[in-house]
């Protein structure tokens, strides 16, 4: 998810997405994007030997291609187009959202397949071998939820500091009760991934990463239409 190096198709693709996110969503986004990549990447190169011994670690070292990087920063990238739109602070916060779903994603997967003691599956709750489709654990829960956050937090902070005084007033965040509903979101994006995973097989996972990061997008979106978190102040 995380190191798209190189040339080629993966680095255009990356380096578009990127351009998209960052002038589309402004600095809120490019915060978030940033604080996704930096917890996905550090997540994928904890203990990346001791993964790799055991068949769960990324191929190529981590290294992610052009799909991976749709799959991860493609809603953001949609979510960005809309801000530039004008269509105000709900798809952009449906774009940090998006990017928290995929650090959390990946954080989960990650950490889990390192030090989680106990796989299970997500429906039954039954144990399962660490690298099953849709699997789970509460190390990597936990460490899904730290993920989603860092980049809930990154986000909402850029984008109360960004946020100026209009010529009629100024927009107000409820900063606390965003970032609990992005990040509550965000693991429940990757949750429905993991049940998701577990109930189908050899769904491509670039398909089960986009879908993540549309549902955690989505379900801020709902939150939106019954919690207060933005106000108005003359």
């Amino acid at each position: 998810m995380l190191r798209f190096r190189g040339r080629g198709s993966p680095f255009i693709t990356g380096w578009l997405l990127g351009t998209i996110v960052i002038l589309g969503g402004g600095p809120p986004m490019y915060v978030a994007l940033l604080a996704f990549f930096i917890v996905g990447t550090a997540c994928t190169q904890l203990g990346y030997a001791r993964k790799a011994r055991a068949g769960l670690a990324q191929e190529k070292g981590g290294r992610r291609g052009a799909g991976h990087a749709f799959a991860n920063v493609g809603v953001a990238a949609i979510c960005s187009i809309a801000v530039w739109r004008g269509l105000g602070l709900v798809p952009l916060f449906m774009g940090i959202t998006s990017l928290a779903t995929a650090a959390a994603d990946t954080a989960g997967s990650e950490i889990g397949q390192l030090i989680g003691k106990r796989a299970f599956n997500p429906l039954t709750f039954r144990r399962v071998e660490r690298g099953t489709d849709g699997a789970m654990s509460i190390e990597g829960t936990l460490a899904g939820a730290i993920g989603a956050v860092i980049v809930a937090i990154a986000g909402t902070a850029m984008a109360v500091h960004h946020l100026r005084p209009g010529f009629i007033g100024m927009v107000t965040i409820d900063k606390a009760r965003v970032i609990s509903v992005v990040t509550i979101a965000a693991v429940l994006g990757s949750y429905v991934e993991s049940v998701v995973g577990s109930l189908t097989k050899n769904v491509n996972n670039h398909v089960m990463n986009f879908l993540n990061t549309a549902v955690g997008a989505i379900l801020f979106w709902v939150a939106w239409n019954f919690i207060p978190m933005f106000g108005f102040e003359f």
